[in-house]
């Protein structure tokens, strides 16, 4: 699946496109790549589910030590959907869109 992409929308039915990856690829991002990224399992209905939604300066950096990673997989995510984000405004903007469009138990505080 890491050719493979996911549109993820958001609360105010603007689209994202994510590249789909297995969570045992986590160590093989290029470092110095800022963006939003999505744990995620398929549901019954073979449909992407978000478990948690995040964003970065480094996904490298990030995911050496993801404080969320264990919360993730215990709820059955798989994949890591990536979107590469520049912008340090946008990525919050996105980030806060998808998660007002989904629950997402590993977000909850």
């Amino acid at each position: 699946m890491t050719n493979s992409t996911c549109d993820w929308p958001g609360a105010t039915g603007k689209s994202y496109t994510y590249y789909v990856h297995p969570i045992s690829e986590l160590n093989t991002f290029n470092p110095n790549q800022a963006g939003n990224y999505i744990f995620a399992k398929l549901d019954t209905n073979n449909l992407w589910d978000p478990v948690y939604v995040g964003q970065t300066e480094d996904f490298k950096e990030r995911f050496g030590d993801h404080e969320k990673l264990l919360c993730a997989t215990r709820n059955g995510a798989t994949h890591i959907h990536l979107h590469i984000n520049n912008s340090a405004h946008d990525r919050i903007q996105e980030e806060t869109d998808i998660r007002h469009n989904f629950t997402t138990p590993c977000n909850m505080q």
